[in-house]
């Protein structure tokens, strides 16, 4: 028995990248993605700073970061996105979504209460689940939604929001991924081999002798 799913071929995409507006007052005064990260963190190939990373942890490039937020220009909010491309098979949607991140922050000496990171998972622009961290050193934020699909879901968004962070020691540190699966229209001749295949025809390729 030929599957015509295998033949259609289910895709998976993704995106680590969140798109928001970066800007950089100083080396202690900033939000953006990182160009560099540890030893030597940059944003815009310009050094930023960190005081009180906890053991253990290390900026990487793309990662998202902040610091003394009160005056800068850059986005609180950020937005990781997938769509549904054109070539799904028609009357399918997205499957096996999945977000997998975390945020770290300043020792704790250095978070006030009323610094928040926020996650909120968006379907078709529906609200299905979300996420805010208490001022932990480290929080993570993770969903599967394993059997999504149907023709509805075209969209997915993770917004994350800053809140707070306007001291000079606060900082957060955040990374992740959104991927989901969805099946492919098929290439011509991967339809053509299944319906051979389907009417019992196996196609033979013959080899010539010299």
């Amino acid at each position: 028995m030929i599957d015509s799913s295998a033949i259609a071929g289910v895709v998976t995409i993704s995106t680590s990248t969140p798109t928001g507006t970066t800007d950089r007052d100083s080396s202690s005064d900033f939000v953006g993605l990182l160009d560099s990260g540890s030893p030597s963190p940059t944003i815009g190939a310009l050094a930023v700073d960190f005081a009180d990373i906890p053991n253990g942890e290390l900026m990487q490039a793309g990662d998202l970061v902040g610091r003394d937020m009160n005056g800068h220009n850059g986005s609180n909010t950020w937005e990781y996105s997938l769509f549904l491309p054109s070539n799904a098979v028609a009357g399918t949607g997205f499957e096996n979504i999945l977000f997998d991140g975390h945020a770290f922050e300043a020792d704790n000496n250095n978070i006030e209460p009323g610094d928040f990171l926020t996650w909120e998972l968006f379907v078709n622009g529906l609200l299905v689940d979300s996420y805010t961290t208490g001022g932990q050193d480290f929080a993570p934020f993770d969903f599967t939604l394993a059997n999504a699909g149907g023709a509805s879901i075209n969209d997915i968004l993770v917004v994350f929001t800053v809140t707070g962070f306007n001291g000079g020691n606060e900082w957060f540190s955040t990374r992740g991924t959104l991927s989901a699966t969805y099946t492919a229209i098929p290439e011509p001749h991967a339809r053509l081999l299944f319906l051979l295949a389907s009417l019992g025809i196996i196609p033979v390729r013959r080899r010539t002798v010299r």
